[in-house]
């Protein structure tokens, strides 16, 4: 069982005064795993599955990742959720003065599975996360 440890904070909420004052817990978050260090850990965790394989598979599903999503492609990753895209835009009065100007980003989305099945569902990590308080 993995260790998740949490800290505690005070909400300032002023506009909704049911909430403010009260205390919730957020994540200690552990350093980033780089790409190189996520390919290293996948192969010690994998025997018989060499680093240059893990890490040309890895490198080919990003190159198509960007392929898919930058045609307007959704996908599944697994138990994880859908990965996709959406726009960031500056509002137009009407359809006939919005323009290509208007689109100021394009940004990258996910969406967790929420499924009771799926081996990441929130219900499966709080039953395989240990929480600690510091």
């Amino acid at each position: 069982m993995a260790n998740l440890y949490y800290k505690t904070h005070r909400i300032v909420n002023k506009t909704n005064m049911d909430l403010d004052g009260k205390v919730y817990a957020k994540i200690i978050p552990t350093e980033p795993l780089s790409f190189d260090e996520l390919i290293n850990y996948m192969t010690d965790h994998h025997h018989g599955i060499d680093r240059c394989m893990v890490l040309g598979v890895m490198y080919a599903m990003v190159d198509c990742m960007k392929e898919l999503l930058c045609e307007g492609r959704r996908f599944w990753l697994g138990d994880l959720g859908v990965l996709y895209t959406s726009l960031k835009c500056k509002a137009a009065d009407d359809e006939e003065s919005f323009n290509p100007g208007n689109i100021v980003g394009i940004r990258l989305k996910f969406k967790q599975n929420t499924s009771p099945t799926a081996k990441l569902s929130p219900k499966i990590l709080r039953k395989d996360t240990k929480l600690r308080r510091k």
